[in-house]
């Protein structure tokens, strides 16, 4: 494709420019090297689109379902994950996912499989071979999505604001979290496309040529195969350039002039789509298939506030830098060509994410989802950032504070992310502000993580007293109560596998005269877990129905008291097992308690499986 006279590459950077660059291609690279092999790929999204490729390549299983191979040398995280959690008629196995990512991923991951052959290795998809190969592609992806972004600014904006533009995109934003260290999804390939999508736009305006309607059409159909309701992509060469009622007559003159070469982007974006409805018509007798079983939209409920401001996985609490990108709509007027497609195509795509069942998008850094518009975004977000640097010398140093700000915040999160302390999609503002910038977890950390409430200075309270404890040591009172395993000598309670709360645990009404003067309550135990999980925890849980109800892991708290450091490289999922330790924490007593309000304290087994307890302790502070 011929490039237009606007959209050739542009004359040498400028020197500031080019040490800028050198210095985010360092920086980043730093961590490339540092990390891009620290966090395994074939796990949730990543694993279900990559499965298109080893069941087409390697076990020939893409029509008729097989569970992998044991004799191959995988892992058992391949082994036991199961992209299709919903059975098509006929108990066809039918992968919930879409095979656009996949179909992205295929030239990297046929020379990771060739490689694997001419060594005569296993080639059993999943070795490191494989691995690098992924992660190379969503970084690449990434780099090429960087440049088409730079090239399409630059035919709005000089050189300075488009390349800085383009280096906040990946240092400021989620970008670098889902290119560098959680690769293999879905969004940086979109990323790349959406960015690719607009540069077509652009060049089919300035000099419509057939091959360029076509790719469009091409991109269209792959945004679309890979993220069905981004669908909604279309607007962007639809309304762009769109900005009065001549440019409207504009834009209905050059459909009519290219109304034959619009029918081929059409058909054009068909094509990716039919490998799909191919697919789909073997598997379930029909070309639509809806694969993700009971999970949907709920149009009338958008958790739109939440997907936006919250900071469990929320989009600006993880990538604030987009605030001006918003605030940059409102500076449009220069670049009116994008005017319409930013104010109408934004609104609509955060109403369609947000109105999916899982807002929170877990599994990430982040809204996720937002990724897909950055590119869009990347053109107010440089209006914005002209328009403050117009403003007195004062406020261009406090934006340059601010975004330089944004940028630390980001590598912090990103690096906390994969350190395991801190884990977005369950997290809080108070946990996020206490964590700032720090690079090791304390237990008060744990437990604002955990609970979403600071914890008192306690050299400055004053203990009241005991309010109500259960020492379980009358075997008498129930089945449950055993000898401690460990000890030996001592009675405690257990909780058997299948078994989701304690049947014996404190319960007792609030008492006015005893709570007199009391601030804070403190909720303690001691614990014991035969066995560790990941995802599922216990819960230590205090409970006043209707006005309060608190829950903080209890594995992760339980340590190793032999080590002089037991918090050294602790996360948020370490733990221990077969060992006892004490869990505890405070938290401030609600206002209008009444007598008859039951207090209760007691373990639950998210997951259920069994624990020991002993020593629930109702204490008061003031």
């Amino acid at each position: 494709m011929a490039l237009t006279r606007s959209m050739r590459l542009p004359m040498p950077l400028k020197r500031s420019n080019k040490i800028a660059l050198l210095v985010c291609i360092l920086f980043t690279s730093l961590f490339v090297f540092r990390y891009l092999t620290h966090k395994t790929t074939f796990y949730g999204d990543a694993a279900g689109y990559y499965r298109y490729l080893t069941a087409t390549f390697i076990y020939d299983d893409l029509i008729t379902y097989r569970p992998l191979p044991r004799d191959r040398g995988l892992s058992d995280m391949v082994l036991n994950y199961d992209p299709t959690p919903e059975s098509a008629p006929d108990d066809k196995h039918v992968n919930q996912y879409t095979y656009g990512v996949a179909l992205m991923e295929a030239p990297f991951f046929l020379l990771a499989h060739a490689y694997e052959l001419v060594r005569g290795s296993l080639a059993n998809g999943y070795s490191d071979s494989y691995e690098l190969a992924i992660k190379i592609s969503s970084l690449v992806y990434a780099l090429l999505g960087l440049m088409l972004v730079y090239r399409v600014l630059r035919r709005f904006f000089d050189e300075t604001p488009a390349l800085y533009t383009t280096l906040l995109l990946l240092l400021g934003t989620n970008l670098f979290w889902f290119a560098i260290f959680q690769t293999g999804m879905s969004h940086v390939p979109l990323f790349f496309l959406y960015a690719l999508l607009m540069y077509l736009t652009v060049a089919v305006h300035d000099r419509p040529r057939r091959g360029t309607f076509i790719a469009m059409g091409l991109v269209i159909g792959l945004i679309a195969i890979i993220r069905p309701t981004d669908i909604i992509c279309a607007i962007i060469p639809l309304l762009y350039d769109v900005y009065s009622g001549p440019s409207l007559r504009k834009k209905i003159a050059f459909i009519r002039q290219n109304l034959l070469n619009i029918c081929l982007t059409a058909a054009a974006a068909i094509l990716p789509v039919l490998p799909q409805l191919l697919y789909w018509k073997i598997k379930t007798g029909h070309f639509f298939y809806y694969s993700y079983g009971s999970q949907t939209f709920f149009w009338d409920t958008p958790w739109i506030k939440e997907g936006l401001f919250h900071f469990a996985n929320g989009w600006l609490p993880y990538t604030p830098l987009m605030a001006l990108a918003l605030l940059g709509m409102l500076c449009l007027r220069p670049i009116k060509q994008w005017a319409l497609a930013v104010w109408l195509l934004l609104p609509a795509y955060i109403y369609i994410i947000y109105s999916w069942y899982c807002y929170r998008y877990i599994n990430g850094l982040g809204s996720r989802p937002m990724l897909h518009m950055y590119p869009l975004l990347s053109v107010p977000l440089t209006a914005f950032l002209l328009w403050l640097w117009r403003r007195p010398r004062a406020i261009k140093a406090a934006t340059m504070i601010g975004v330089l700000f944004c940028i630390a915040l980001n590598i912090n999160y990103s690096y906390q992310q994969m350190k395991g302390l801190l884990w977005s999609e369950e997290s809080n503002w108070k946990f996020n502000y206490q964590m700032l910038f720090k690079t090791q977890l304390t237990y008060d950390d744990l437990v604002v993580n955990d609970i979403d409430e600071f914890q008192p200075d306690t050299s400055k309270l004053v203990r009241i007293g005991t309010f109500a404890r259960e020492e379980y040591n009358d075997s008498t009172i129930a089945d449950h109560t055993v000898v401690d395993p460990i000890t030996g000598h001592k009675y405690v309670y257990h909780l058997l596998n299948g078994e989701e709360h304690q049947r014996i645990n404190l319960s007792v009404p609030y008492d006015k005269q005893r709570f007199a003067g009391a601030k804070w309550i403190k909720c303690s135990g001691r614990f014991m877990c035969p066995e560790s999980h990941y995802y599922f925890r216990h819960l230590l849980v205090l409970s006043v129905d209707g006005k309060l109800w608190k829950g903080a892991k209890i594995e992760n708290k339980i340590f190793d008291t032999s080590i002089a450091s037991p918090m050294a490289g602790r996360t948020l999922f370490s733990s221990n097992i077969r060992t006892w330790g004490r869990v505890h924490y405070f938290v401030r007593i609600p206002e209008g308690l009444n007598e008859h309000d039951m207090i209760k304290l007691f373990a639950w087994s998210t997951d259920l499986t069994e624990i020991y307890v002993d020593d629930l302790t109702i204490e008061l502070y003031k």
